[in-house]
């Protein structure tokens, strides 16, 4: 088992939720990654491979930014390889690019594509040195206020807010309420500025949210599953299938260990 280690720092600025690196010492293969409910950008200097849940090898920028994942991948890296991860809000991808999320669901943004190839040389050699989530952070921090022309608006701080204070424990209706918009137009918009559907980004968040606390200290699964509106046995196993990639009684057997990481959920290989 090849474990990495993470260095995780809670920032919580205006364009930063947390910074994370992640080092390994040998090289790795097949190492797990959850869907995750945040857009968030990768420093990559371990020649990441990535694969999709169908099975399709990616060889993804060595810098990019990224929407919301409504899907798992696995991920190879280089003996010695580390890679950084900056969280960002959920709709941060179009906040920063103005493209839409949808479009990169799949996809990735270099980002060569937004900002002067010299300048973001500069940071890459600077960030190669390996350091850490505390020093990262200020690094990359000046370099967006130094280099970043605009960021764009966009309608639904209000409505991603609280279906994150909710933990996702919402139905559409409510979001439909807080929006002050038609159930068609929510759909334009959560498709445009996070990526996915409202109702899909719901399900994320809430399982996201129902995961975390799965891992905490003494959980209780049938409490757990009512709270997070889990109310059948077949709706649970469908989204944890969908975001984990892999059946709960997979989980929840001897082989998978938890470590949590702010880009998803690390499950270290068998």
């Amino acid at each position: 088992m090849n474990t990495p280690i993470v260095d995780l720092q809670i920032v919580e600025d205006a364009i930063f939720g947390a910074c994370t690196v992640v080092s390994h010492k040998s090289a790795a293969t097949m190492q797990h990654l959850f869907a995750f409910d945040h857009s968030y950008m990768v420093f990559d200097f371990g020649d990441m491979r990535l694969m999709s849940p169908k099975g399709k090898v990616i060889s993804p920028p060595k810098m990019y930014i990224k929407p919301a994942r409504d899907h798992h991948f696995f991920y190879s890296i280089k003996e010695g390889g580390f890679y950084i991860v900056l969280r960002l809000a959920p709709a941060g991808f179009y906040e920063l690019t103005g493209r839409s999320a949808s479009n990169f669901q799949r996809d990735f943004l270099s980002l060569s594509e937004l900002f002067n190839p010299e300048a973001l040389a500069g940071l890459e050699t600077k960030l190669e040195e390996h350091l850490t989530s505390k020093q990262v952070v200020p690094l990359v921090r000046n370099f967006f206020n130094e280099h970043l022309e605009d960021t764009y608006f966009y309608p639904l701080q209000t409505v991603l807010k609280n279906i994150h204070t909710s933990q996702g424990k919402l139905v559409l209706s409510d979001l439909v309420g807080v929006c002050g918009c038609s159930t068609s137009t929510l759909a334009r918009y959560f498709k445009m500025y996070v990526g996915m559907t409202p109702a899909l980004y719901l399900r994320l968040v809430r399982f996201s949210n129902f995961f975390h606390k799965l891992n905490g200290p003494e959980p209780k699964l049938n409490e757990l599953a009512f709270e997070f509106m889990y109310y059948d046995q077949s709706h649970f196993i469908r989204d944890f299938k969908r975001f984990a990639g892999i059946k709960p009684s997979d989980y929840f057997g001897d082989n998978y260990k938890m470590l949590h990481e702010a880009l998803g959920r690390y499950i270290p290989s068998k």
